[in-house]
């Protein structure tokens, strides 16, 4: 099989290096791969270097589990092919395993950047055009523009194009007499790597292992993942987890495998920490001053009332749960606190559930008004709920 190839724009690595920084790892004696459709996936952990942290995260939605192992002969491996500083972007891995698969013949544009908007630009009377291709064979990108009041703000690719190893020249054209100054510049879907190999002297194989397993795993919910995997689409997603292990002996040959999951991080909390609170739910009230759901209520009347369930899985008991809530023109702001005792509610004799009436809900009739829960222990605010909107009666 030919290799696939993992990239990682990182938040942090074991340097300490800031955001952008962009590695990429050549898999080749690939043992397996599979691939598991519509994972759920819950909280996992995070590896990270302090071993007195234990974080988890939570990815948003289903997800796609792909596991592969490979194996690393015990030589002079060369896997960690390259790494440089900047951003890198879908287009661009996509345009760099294809080339390493051997498209040699150039790549598409990523991207156009407008350096000046000029004057007088109307959409319907502009055109985008670029330069020819450097390989035979190409063909020249498309794109659109969009401006505002007569000056450009954007342009849309809408083809890519191909056959290009440098930027293409963009040159915008207009029928009207008055537009002027207008400029932009395009950049292409490949990656130059400044240096052949972020490890330095002997590369054996397990100094290379020891590289990966401290570059490679998720540790920044700011880290970004790319997997190409030859003849399908490029997948964007986490790394929760690379392990490495040694067989035979003569030669040693390093084994290693990965789970590469598809989807993005939305959270990440301490362990310690409760997790999100369940079954989180936003109720009108009706006339007689009930919810849904119940059959009676103490509580002053209100045009809301929010109902929830403990988490599933706190380490020690919650001491609070805080209430947030945003309307359509504002963030979400805390709205209040509340111990479990104060929210217990009387839920059809279900005392699983707790509550918190919304009393100073200051809306007219049928505004959207949106909030969630967390709650909290000695570990700290834990993850919060899923976000439910309202609308008062």
């Amino acid at each position: 099989m030919v290799s696939c190839f993992l990239y990682k724009r990182a938040g942090s690595n074991e340097s300490g290096d800031s955001l952008n920084t962009s590695i990429r790892l050549e898999i080749d004696n690939i043992e397996s791969l599979s691939v598991d459709m519509n994972m759920p996936v819950s909280a996992m952990p995070l590896p990270m270097e302090d071993s007195s942290e234990n974080i988890l995260v939570k990815m948003e939605g289903n997800s796609e589990g792909v596991n592969l192992s490979w194996a690393i002969p015990d030589t002079a491996s060369a896997m960690l092919r390259q790494r440089n500083i900047g951003d890198i972007v879908t287009g661009q891995v996509r345009g760099d395993a294809e080339y390493e698969w051997g498209n040699v013949g150039g790549v598409g544009i990523s991207n156009i950047v407008v350096d000046n908007g000029g004057i007088n630009y109307a959409e319907a009377d502009t055109t985008v055009s670029f330069s020819a291709p450097n390989v035979g064979g190409g063909v020249a990108p498309t794109a659109k523009i969009e401006s505002t009041f007569g000056t450009i703000h954007t342009i849309n690719v809408l083809t890519s194009g191909s056959g290009y190893t440098s930027a293409p020249t963009v040159t915008i054209t207009s029928t009207a007499g008055s537009a002027a100054n207008a400029t932009a510049h395009a950049t292409i879907n490949n990656i130059t790597w400044t240096n052949s190999s972020p490890v330095t002297g002997n590369q054996d194989a397990g100094r290379v292992v020891n590289w990966i397993l401290k570059n490679f795993e998720g540790r920044d919910i700011k880290d970004e993942f790319w997997l190409a995997i030859p003849d399908q689409s490029i997948r964007t997603g986490w790394v929760p987890k690379i392990t490495f292990r040694i067989s035979g002996d003569s030669p040693v040959v390093w084994q290693g495998s990965l789970t590469f999951l598809t989807g993005n991080v939305i959270s990440a909390y301490d362990a310690d920490a409760p997790n999100s609170p369940r079954n989180f739910a936003v109720n009108p009230v009706n006339s007689s001053g009930l919810a849904d759901g119940e059959n009676s209520y103490s509580a002053p009347n209100t045009k809301l009332r929010l109902r929830w369930q403990a988490p599933s899985d706190s380490a020690t008991t919650i001491t609070r749960y805080k209430i947030y809530r945003r309307t359509d023109l504002t963030s979400y702001e805390v709205l209040g606190e509340i111990t479990p005792a104060a929210a217990l509610g009387d839920i059809s004799n279900d005392n699983d559930y707790y509550e918190f009436a919304d009393t100073g809900l200051d809306t007219v009739a049928g505004e959207h008004v949106e909030y969630y829960v967390t709650a909290v222990n000695t570990g700290g605010e834990g993850m919060k709920s899923d976000e439910r909107a309202g609308t008062a009666f």
